[in-house]
């Protein structure tokens, strides 16, 4: 009950914090800049911004990937990719680093055990990276269902039924499911690293190195695949989707690898709160 209790201490004092709306904000700003359609004419992507600024409704309706289940489907991408460790991490962990460098864990473990402070910091972690992009999805997903025609406007929407089945509710709501849990696993290698660190900047920025150079070898492993066109392996090819960091966030229009998937992060998750926990338990300072 006392963990509890200090997960919700901790959300509150995080979420009233002005890095949790700024980290929302910016990742809304991220959202609507997402390259959602690609001109030719121009040879450039085009922005959800852009095409809502650039496009009156009716031209909307000519194309069905400007309609709200389209949209939503592809907010995630380039810069959202490459910050999300950043912006899932800083409104929790600079915190609780302040708090380890005043030393005031040391009077929290006194009312609270090891392995109840242990856990609430974890989760709390992971709840506040789920809740910026929570948060910041809600806005974009209103902005989009007020900006961008509904499926249902368009000539076409019987073609696409078993596309968009269960209507914008359902959609909206996988996709914040999604989003909530690839912020939560966004947040966990930052505060795996504050058990190793107490420097707040260093514990965010290197999540974001080591997650560029997984990205380059998955990219890079992807291409040596394909280069064998002939015979592409596709166990190997299955495999190097499933590890990569932002698959979470396709993890249920993934098709039938969710069981895979999900075994894999469960599995991943208990292996970083051990090895979180195992450390901390061998600090004499009770990680302060």
């Amino acid at each position: 009950m006392r963990t509890v209790r200090l997960i919700g201490i901790n959300l509150k004092k995080t979420v009233t914090g002005c890095g949790f709306s700024a980290c929302v904000l910016l990742t809304v700003i991220l959202f609507i800049t997402s390259p959602l359609t690609y001109d030719s004419n121009t040879d450039t992507s085009v922005s959800i911004l852009q095409s809502f600024l650039r496009l009156s409704r009716g031209e909307m309706l000519r194309d069905p990937v400007y309609c709200t289940h389209s949209v939503l489907r592809s907010c995630v991408s380039g810069w959202v990719k490459m910050l999300i460790p950043m912006t899932a991490a800083f409104p929790f962990i600079p915190l609780y680093c302040r708090e380890r460098e005043t030393g005031a864990l040391r009077f929290v473990s006194v009312r609270l055990s090891k392995q109840g402070h242990q856990t609430g910091t974890f989760f709390s972690a992971m709840l506040t990276g789920g809740l910026v992009m929570l948060c910041a999805f809600l806005l974009f997903a209103l902005f989009t269902v007020t900006a961008f025609p509904d499926i249902s406007e368009y000539e076409t929407a019987h073609l696409m039924q078993p596309e968009t089945g269960g209507g914008i509710c359902r959609t909206a709501v996988l996709r914040a499911a999604e989003l909530f849990l690839y912020g939560a696993a966004s947040a966990v290698p930052a505060c795996l690293m504050t058990c190793l660190l107490n420097n707040r900047y260093l514990v965010i920025s290197i999540p974001f190195f080591l997650k560029y150079l997984l990205i380059q070898h998955i990219v890079q492993q992807q291409t040596a695949v394909y280069e064998n066109y002939a015979d592409i392996d596709e166990s190997r090819l299955a495999f190097l989707t499933m590890i990569d960091p932002d698959a979470v966030s396709r993890l249920f229009s993934g098709g039938d690898d969710l069981r895979n998937h999900v075994l894999l992060y469960a599995g991943l998750l208990i292996a970083a709160f051990l090895i979180f926990s195992m450390i901390l338990n061998r600090r004499c300072d009770c990680g302060a």
